[in-house]
C-alpha cells in the first residue's frame, strides 16, 4: 500500500487566502486525465442520472402545480388544510429547484467530458477517484478537498462529541 502523500493547497477564507494541508492517497498522481474509454463510462452514468433527475423534476413540478390548483379550486375553509397544502406545494417547488440545479451540474459535467477536463479537481489539479465520480458524477473536487472545505457546523455534526438536543 502506498504511503499517504501530503498535499498543500490554497484555500480562500473571508479574511483572505490561507494554506491548508490535506493528507490522502494519490492513486492517480502520474495521470493527467482519464482516458477516452473511462470518460465514455462516466458519460453514460451522467446521461442516466440526467434522465432520472429530469423525470423526478417533471413529477415534482406537476405535483406542485396540481396542489396549487387544488387549493385554488376548493377554497378550503379549514385554515390548517389550506396551510398544509401550501406547504406541500412550496416543498415540491423547493425539491424541483434542487433537481433543476442537479441537472445543470450534470450537464456541466458533460461539457467537462467533451473538453476532456472531467474528473480533475478544480482546487488541486489531481484526478478525482473513480469511486467518488461514480457516486457523485458532477463533483469537481476530491473527497479530501471537500472535507477540508466543510463548514464547522457540518464537522461538529459528524464528530462523536455532537449530541442533538432533545425536545421535551
Amino acid at each position: 500500500m502506498k504511503k499517504p502523500k501530503k498535499i498543500t493547497l490554497a484555500t480562500t477564507t473571508k479574511a483572505g487566502t490561507g494554506t491548508g494541508n490535506i493528507v490522502g492517497l494519490q492513486d492517480n498522481e502520474n495521470r493527467v486525465r482519464y482516458s477516452d474509454g473511462e470518460l465514455k463510462e462516466f458519460e453514460s452514468i451522467i446521461l442516466e442520472k440526467i434522465n432520472l433527475a429530469k423525470g423526478l423534476y417533471n413529477d415534482l413540478k406537476k405535483t406542485a402545480l396540481e396542489v396549487g390548483e387544488s387549493i385554488g379550486e376548493k377554497r378550503i375553509t379549514n385554515a390548517f388544510q389550506n396551510e398544509t397544502g401550501s406547504e406541500l406545494q412550496q416543498e415540491n417547488m423547493y425539491l424541483a429547484e434542487r433537481q433543476e440545479k442537479l441537472i445543470t451540474n450534470l450537464e456541466n459535467a458533460l461539457v467537462r467530458i467533451k473538453n476532456k477536463s472531467y474528473g480533475i479537481c478544480c482546487i488541486t489539479g489531481q484526478l478525482i477517484s473513480k469511486e467518488r465520480l461514480r457516486a457523485v458524477p458532477h463533483t469537481t473536487k476530491t473527497c479530501e478537498v471537500k472535507q477540508q472545505q466543510e463548514t464547522p457546523v457540518i464537522k461538529m455534526v459528524k464528530s462523536e462529541k455532537f449530541e442533538p438536543m432533545m425536545a421535551y
